[in-house]
């Protein structure tokens, strides 16, 4: 049981949880200490609104497995996942460091050379991921990609994000507070929008493309005051252009990527 003064339970699974370190649609992420290996980990679980949701838990789980067999430098290892009572979680690699969003609003947009690295290294992530387990992401941003204090470049979340990518229905549909399960929709592509089940690798491409127009300008590549007018401006309205000082070549592979 969870102490009174504090918002998160003392243990799950094997893991003694430390603080919480952050929440999203994907559920809420602690800071753990793995009592077999003695190491900390990072812990996810699986909000109990999806959990309850016919064949979410399942769809979980059988991703985090598919999501550990993956050993890439620069993506976040899944470590190991399980069920504690009601509650379904998954270990992952802790990383020290921040994601690429905190570091952003922390230092202002990046210079051209390290924006590139950052999002080359993060391709390549994507691309091991690709052709190693037919994986991709659907949920790039900003927010999914770590830096390490050293300055290495982790992809989080890798697989993960489509064991919701069937609430983009009920998002598109409705645009209720089902769509806050997956996210910011400013990075999506259109085909998310559109046809969320059948999307496939180029949707990462894009998204992509708008995490480098992001670190370019601090500024999102696509925005609205509803989520309707931010679907609407992915869907039909081309993004802001780079500012003329960046290089050509970079103005034409952001344009490359964010095409519709």
């Amino acid at each position: 049981m969870a102490e009174a003064d504090q918002d998160y339970p003392e243990t799950i699974g094997k893991c003694r949880i430390v603080g919480k370190l952050g929440q999203g649609g994907m559920g809420v992420v602690y800071e753990g200490l793995h009592a077999d290996l003695k190491m900390p980990v990072a812990v996810k679980t699986l909000p109990a609104d999806l959990a309850a949701k016919p064949g979410m838990a399942e769809r979980f789980m059988r991703e985090a497995r598919l999501a550990a067999r993956l050993n890439h430098p620069n993506i976040v290892r899944v470590i190991d996942c399980g069920r504690d009572h009601d509650l379904y979680y998954l270990f992952m690699e802790f990383v020290d460091g921040q994601d690429l969003q905190k570091l952003l609003d922390s230092t202002g947009p990046l210079a051209v050379p390290r924006a590139l690295e950052i999002v080359r290294t993060v391709a390549e992530a994507l691309g091991a991921a690709l052709n190693r387990l037919r994986i991709i992401h659907r949920d790039i941003k900003p927010e999914n990609i770590m830096i390490t204090r050293d300055g290495e470049v982790k992809v989080a979340d890798l697989g993960l994000a489509r064991v919701v990518a069937d609430q983009t229905t009920e998002f598109t549909e409705g645009l209720t507070g089902t769509g806050a399960s997956m996210g910011t929709p400013n990075y999506m592509s259109p085909e998310q929008f559109q046809d969320a089940r059948n999307v496939d690798h180029r949707a990462d491409i894009f998204s992509l493309g708008g995490t480098l127009y992001t670190i370019l300008t601090g500024t999102r590549p696509f925005s609205g005051t509803s989520l309707y007018a931010i679907m609407r401006s992915v869907i039909e309205e081309p993004h802001p252009p780079l500012p003329a000082s960046a290089p050509a070549p970079v103005r034409a592979l952001v344009d490359r990527m964010l095409a519709k």
